[in-house]
């Protein structure tokens, strides 16, 4: 059996996912300077010198030479001229919302091909180690329905989450943390194992109290809180002694 974790970023940064996402991204990026080229020529047009700036669309107003205007220049120019250029400035920005609304879409259409390629690499290697659990837990497990709804939850929770089995070369160690948070979801909290036994158990508890008894919950600090998940819960004698006996010197009980 491979190792779901190392084989689905391989396959993720492999010839043939990279090839088709390629295209993909090729495909909005064609779309998307059109579009671009429309909305510059647009701005050109009304003396506006438009630029990207951190993800955002941004224009200069242009002087008869070309060259950017302060803030005081355009406020020294005549009051008709301002007003034409006020004018023009609020065309652009429609125009800039047409030009979001158009290709805002196109970005979704572009991620959503992404993911959906995402899914069809790597849904194969997970069919196939899932396969293989059912394989090696059929004669172990009685409740075969409830082990299939749980294997079926995994792989779609592991589907919608790819993007942090993705090869980056960016920020390694925070992928890696954020990659073990995910994996950690689908681990089994064990609580009792007695598999290695050959008759029922049997618990003796000399010290009962809540907390022996029942189980617990353990917490850890974590940014001046107390946290907990699944994987802290801790059995009781009682769920210990399920299906053998259990003895406990209940006078000395005390509900803790």
């Amino acid at each position: 059996m491979q190792d779901p974790a190392k084989d689905i970023p391989e396959r993720l940064g492999g010839q043939e996912f990279k090839t088709e996402s390629e295209r993909i991204e090729k495909a909005y990026k064609i779309e998307e300077a059109r579009a671009y080229a429309e909305l510059d020529a647009f701005a050109e047009a009304r003396s506006f010198a438009l630029y990207r700036e951190n993800g955002h669309l941004v224009f200069t107003l242009l002087g008869d030479k070309g060259n950017a205007l302060t803030e005081a220049e355009a406020r020294s120019l005549p009051k008709e001229r301002r007003v034409q250029i006020d004018q023009a400035e609020q065309e652009l920005r429609d125009e800039i919302t047409r030009f979001l609304d158009k290709t805002r879409p196109m970005e979704r259409v572009m991620n959503e091909g992404l993911a959906t390629l995402r899914r069809q690499i790597v849904k194969p290697v997970l069919e196939r180690e899932i396969q293989a659990i059912r394989i090696g837990l059929k004669k172990q497990i009685k409740d075969s329905v409830k082990l299939g709804a749980y294997l079926e939850q995994v792989q779609h929770d592991v589907l919608e989450n790819l993007e942090w089995f993705e090869v980056s070369d960016t920020d390694d160690e925070a992928r890696q943390a954020a990659l073990l948070t995910v994996l950690a979801r689908y681990r089994v909290n064990l609580l009792v194992d007695n598999g290695a036994m050959r008759g029922a158990p049997v618990i003796i508890e000399n010290n009962p109290s809540f907390r022996t008894l029942f189980g617990s919950i353990e917490y850890q600090p974590e940014e001046d809180a107390l946290v907990t998940d699944f994987s802290r819960i801790r059995a009781g004698s009682l769920l210990n002694a399920h299906g053998g006996f259990f003895d406990a010197a209940l006078a000395r009980f005390v509900d803790r």
